[in-house]
């Protein structure tokens, strides 16, 4: 998948020196390149469907983006796995009007399974609702911790499966930060065990402290092993 590459280019192609915090932006974009190049495809027509048309309104002024909260990103993400692919590629030889049909059959089809999925509370339909991760106990249930609603997936610089994340600041290591979900501890009942869950989904970190000072500062607890004598 280059899109990733692409949209990192275009974020780095200023040449601008970026910060700590500018890294943590980057590192969570979810601006969907393919989103972008199938926007116009909504745009400029109506459907005389009203449940069409309010779902085409919405991506016909959609920014693009696959953040939690937005409607028009779940209807893109079903959309786009439905439509017929030829619908994608702008290059693809087609008469306006069997391209609008298409782009129908595939809200129709995108309508019809966020209905099934979601319910019928078109309030409800959100991307984050489409793009969760479970987080289950690989051994026992009872220890699961709760589903996460996301922003991003697939395309995006801020993919599905990037879990663990690190900033390193060269110049000042006690400035860099880390992101490691669900938590800093894999023992159930430990408050550390799902102490970051919430991090997959709202993009905070926490400092990755170097200098032997900086770490004493901010210790919350010690665990110190000390042989026995026999």
């Amino acid at each position: 998948e280059t899109s990733r590459i692409t949209r990192l280019h275009e974020i780095f192609g200023s040449g601008e020196p970026l910060s700590v915090k500018d890294h943590m932006q980057i590192q969570h974009d979810a601006h969907s390149l393919a989103a972008e190049r199938d926007i116009p495809a909504f745009q400029g027509w109506t459907s005389a469907d009203p449940d069409l048309e309010w779902a085409r309104g919405l991506l016909a002024e959609w920014d693009a983006t696959l953040s939690r909260e937005s409607t028009a990103a779940a209807i893109y993400v079903r959309w786009s796995a439905a439509v017929d692919e030829r619908v994608q590629d702008p290059g693809t030889p087609m008469a306006a009007d069997e391209r609008r049909s298409l782009v129908e059959q595939g809200l129709t089809a995108a309508l019809e399974r966020l209905t099934s999925e979601l319910g019928s509370d078109r309030t409800e339909w959100r991307h984050g609702r489409v793009h969760a991760s479970p987080l289950p106990h690989m051994m026992a249930s009872a220890f699961d911790l709760p589903t996460v609603e996301r922003p991003g997936g697939f395309g995006t610089v801020n993919a599905t499966g990037a879990n663990f994340r690190r900033i390193i600041d060269l110049a000042d290591l006690d400035r860099s930060v880390a992101s490691n979900s669900p938590g800093q501890s894999a023992q159930p009942g430990s408050p550390y065990y799902g102490n970051l869950v919430e991090n997959l989904g709202n993009g905070e970190y926490f400092p990755l402290l170097y200098t032997r000072g900086a770490v004493e500062e901010q210790a919350a607890h010690r665990l110190r092993l000390q042989p026995g004598s026999r």
